[in-house]
């Protein structure tokens, strides 16, 4: 029996044909599997989104050419608000900073002594024409011209001097040193200026009475009187602050980079400093040393206060200013400056601590009506934002 043949297959059905760039292009056509390559127009990786930007080279790949971003440094500045004598205990505090600062004031200083000696020394020779004796009277004479200018100038370099020191030696801007804000707030400068002028000139009038003193005698006013009171309103204000930013700024601000508790580092700050300021002024006598010593006392709790060096530095020029110029046409200036013999008395003391406390509170409170900033602002960024005075 013969089997019949199978029947032939079905016919098969005609491939499709791939659609042109410009037609539709069918569900699935070049999905995986299909056996069909995808079309140009679809061959490449989809557009990335609208603001974002490919990865650059390098980036995803460690070693010389790499382009990861660098760390961040942390800012100088505190990031929570801090009193003036913490400004510097930042996120880049180290124990070895103050240190380093010190030796930068100490450099300066030296610099600042070599430069004018010269300077005074070519001032000297040729006021004297050369001849020895002449050159040392005219440098140890108090009222020559050439030699106040040259003492406050002296002392006014202390301004820079501790302005760099702290930017070098710890990163933070020399405006800090002036207060809180970062700079001078010269507006709350002549708020104190108003209060401590006529305080302090009833203060030395009261004084000169007691002292039994006449201040209209100008039998002993040098000859070149004239020079001298220019001089005075030229220099004196900066010979002051000079002092200020070195005995309250400075030495306050380094403090407390070491210590952090507020009533230490104000204590040991007082202490220092009223050492410090005594005796930079060379005298020993007791009465002379409670005099500079409460002064300091009074310009480092002002300073504390109003979060800034204008109250302090406002009462020293006052005081230098007044006092110079009352000097300069009575009795001239041997007198006007504390030497290694100077002395005092219980009565000169007890007035000018009295002085001291009277201006202190008027200043005090004003600072609390005035709402004066005594503390930093928040960082932000690493950046500061201003705060008005």
């Amino acid at each position: 029996m013969t089997t019949p043949p199978p029947p032939p297959p079905p016919p098969r059905a005609p491939e499709p044909t791939p659609p042109t760039q410009s037609g539709p292009v069918p569900p699935g056509w070049g999905a995986p599997g299909a056996g069909y390559p995808q079309p140009a127009s679809t061959a490449y990786p989809p557009a990335q989104p609208y603001g974002t930007q490919a990865q650059p080279y390098g980036a995803a790949y460690p070693g010389p050419y790499s382009q990861a971003p660098a760390p961040v440094r942390p800012p100088a500045l505190p990031m929570e608000p801090v009193e003036y004598q913490h400004v510097l205990r930042g996120q880049r505090r180290r124990w070895w900073r103050p240190p380093i600062s010190l030796l930068l004031v100490l450099g300066g200083i030296l610099a600042a002594s070599i430069a004018l000696v010269i300077v005074s020394g070519i001032g000297y020779a040729i006021m004297s024409g050369g001849d020895l004796d002449a050159f040392e009277e005219l440098a140890l004479d108090f009222n020559n011209p050439l030699t106040f200018a040259v003492q406050n100038l002296w002392l006014a370099a202390l301004i820079p001097i501790a302005g760099l020191a702290t930017w070098i030696a710890h990163g933070v801007r020399p405006g800090f040193v002036s207060s809180v804000v970062g700079r001078f707030r010269w507006g709350w400068f002549g708020w104190c200026l108003l209060v401590t002028v006529p305080l302090w000139i009833a203060y030395l009038g009261i004084a000169a009475l007691v002292d039994g003193g006449d201040i209209t005698d100008t039998s002993g006013r040098p000859s070149t009187w004239a020079v001298l009171l220019l001089l005075t309103f030229l220099t004196t204000p900066f010979q002051a602050a000079g002092e200020e930013y070195l005995f309250r700024g400075w030495l306050m601000q380094q403090i407390g980079a070491w210590v952090k508790n507020t009533y230490a580092a104000l204590t040991l700050a007082v202490v220092l400093s009223s050492v410090v300021f005594a005796l930079a002024h060379t005298s020993l006598d007791p009465w002379i040393l409670i005099d500079l010593g409460a002064f300091a006392t009074a310009a480092v709790l002002l300073t504390w206060r109003t979060g800034g060096l204008e109250a302090a530095v406002a009462l020293h020029v006052v005081n230098n200013v007044i006092v110079l110029v009352l000097s300069i046409l009575t009795t001239g200036l041997q007198d006007a400056f504390i030497t290694s013999d100077t002395t005092s008395d219980p009565l000169t003391a007890v007035m000018s601590v009295v002085a001291l406390t009277i201006t202190s509170g008027v200043i005090w409170w004003l600072a609390g009506r005035r709402d004066v900033a005594r503390t930093t602002a928040p960082l932000d960024s690493g950046e500061r934002a201003p705060v008005p005075a």
